[in-house]
C-alpha cells in the first residue's frame, strides 16, 4: 500500500483487528474515528494519528502522545506493529 498525506480523505477506517485485537473501533459522535498510521523510527512501532487532531509544523501527534516528524509516510492501515498505547485507544 503506498503512503498518504495527511490532508487526504481517508479511504479506510483503521479498526483494532488490524492490529491484532478483536475489538470494535472507536465511535464518536458521528460514526467511528478515521486514523491513520505512522511508523516511529524511535521506537519501531505503528502509532495512530487523527487527522483532525492539533499537529505542529514540524510533527504529527499520534494519539499516545508520541511525535513522528511529518517526513513520516502515513498509511489507512497499519503496516507493521501498533504501538500498545495506541491500540488501545482505537479499543475504547
Amino acid at each position: 500500500m503506498s503512503p498518504r498525506a495527511l490532508g487526504e480523505p481517508a479511504a479506510h477506517i483503521a479498526s483494532p483487528a488490524e492490529c491484532g485485537r478483536s475489538v470494535e473501533p472507536l465511535v464518536g459522535e458521528s460514526g467511528p474515528v478515521v486514523l491513520l498510521w505512522g511508523w516511529s523510527r524511535v521506537d519501531g512501532r505503528e502509532h495512530a494519528i487523527d487527522p483532525g487532531g492539533e499537529h505542529s509544523v514540524l510533527v504529527y501527534v499520534a494519539r499516545c502522545g508520541h511525535r513522528l516528524l511529518r517526513q513520516t509516510a502515513v498509511f489507512d492501515v497499519p503496516q507493521g506493529q501498533c504501538c500498545p498505547g495506541c491500540a488501545r485507544g482505537v479499543d475504547r
